[in-house]
């Protein structure tokens, strides 16, 4: 026997019941939304004659159409926007995609000012893959708010160290230049406006971009950090 609760939850729509169970809230209408991801090369269109570079990766951007954009305390939540002007807590519209807020990585605008989209980089797990997605408000549409929200969730994964546990790093032995060395952190500036973008392969080998020379120790940064902190909690570290 179902309870009342049960009962009134079957006569709300999906977004209504994540309104209601989730505490979302919505953060913006009209929101045209693209994603890229990597897809085989093999998926990417070439004339004839054509080829690409062995070891090379292409990145497809695909367009979603338009979508309200929800938040609730773990995630960014993109709605399907069948009918745009509809009221937010009383449609029969579908969640069309979530994006947890602890894997967003980078955001940053393609425009000259607060109207243009934004890119964010979003990555759940160190062997997962990237993805990248750009929000473009209509015109005269609402944006400020999703802009923040999305820069807040930013800001507080970089404090907790988010890229340093994602992205392999490098120094250099010779000239002591520290820096990102994954070939995917690159991606986020060279995805292109249109459908397809390749990204080169890498070099065979990998330099310092500073002197040139090839003494390079490779690492993980939040490993390196999780190493340090247990070497300095040992009782022998404690001793001393």
């Amino acid at each position: 026997m179902s309870s009342k609760s049960e009962t009134a939850s079957a006569g709300l729509s999906e977004v209504q019941q994540m309104l209601q169970d989730e505490g979302a809230s919505i953060l913006a209408k009209g929101v045209d939304v693209a994603r890229c991801q990597y897809v085989p090369a093999a998926d990417m269109p070439l004339a004839a004659g054509s080829t690409l570079a062995s070891g090379s990766k292409v990145v497809q951007r695909v367009a979603l159409g338009q979508r309200s954009i929800y938040i609730s305390p773990t995630d960014l939540i993109e709605v399907a926007d069948d009918n745009s002007e509809a009221d937010s807590s009383d449609d029969n519209r579908r969640v069309s995609a979530r994006v947890p807020l602890a894997s967003l990585v980078r955001a940053s605008k393609l425009g000259p000012d607060d109207t243009g989209p934004l890119r964010v980089e979003s990555k759940c797990g160190r062997f997962d893959s990237a993805s990248w997605i750009e929000f473009s408000p209509k015109l005269g549409a609402e944006f400020a708010a999703l802009v923040e929200a999305i820069q807040e969730a930013v800001s507080e994964n970089a404090g907790r160290g988010l890229s340093e546990h994602l992205y392999k790093q490098a120094e250099c032995l010779r000239c002591s230049w520290r820096g990102y060395v994954d070939d995917e952190r690159t991606v986020f500036d060279a995805i292109s406006t249109g459908e397809f973008t390749v990204i080169p392969p890498p070099a065979t080998e990998l330099q310092c971009p500073k002197c040139g020379r090839s003494y390079l120790r490779e690492f993980y940064a939040a490993d390196d950090q999780a190493s340090e902190a247990a070497a300095d909690a040992s009782p022998d570290a404690q001793k001393t």
